[in-house]
């Protein structure tokens, strides 16, 4: 027997717009403010817009027309989307070698509590 927790396929809907609307606590540590707000996103960018295509192909052509016209944050953001975020690189130069720190030492360096050695500052 199925716990009390567990969701059946048959309690689980979706919309017009294919969310999913789950029977339970969906709340997935969200706050319900935040899920309806997105929520409503994806309702008002489906919707037909101005030119009779989805408001969220409308807003796609304006991003790229606006990184075409040299905004670097359209640029950034398509490049973003495309290739995905850039990892951070951090150079950490020190003369002990990593494998002889402890957790401590490295996660200190690595939150800047620490210099290269993982002396805190």
């Amino acid at each position: 027997m199925a716990s009390s927790g567990a969701l059946s396929a048959d309690a689980n809907e979706t919309n017009s717009l294919g969310i999913l609307k789950m029977a339970g606590n969906s709340n997935s540590g969200r706050r319900k403010s935040e899920k309806t707000f997105a929520n409503m996103l994806r309702v008002a960018v489906h919707e037909t817009g101005e030119s009779g295509q989805p408001r969220l192909r409308e807003l796609a052509e304006i991003l790229v027309t606006k990184a075409i016209a040299g905004d670097v944050s359209a640029i950034k953001e398509i490049a973003d989307r495309l290739d995905g975020k850039p990892m951070q690189q951090m150079a950490v130069v020190s003369n002990r070698p990593m494998i002889e720190m402890t957790d401590q030492e490295l996660m200190a360096i690595a939150s800047g509590q620490a210099d290269e050695t993982g002396n805190l500052h």
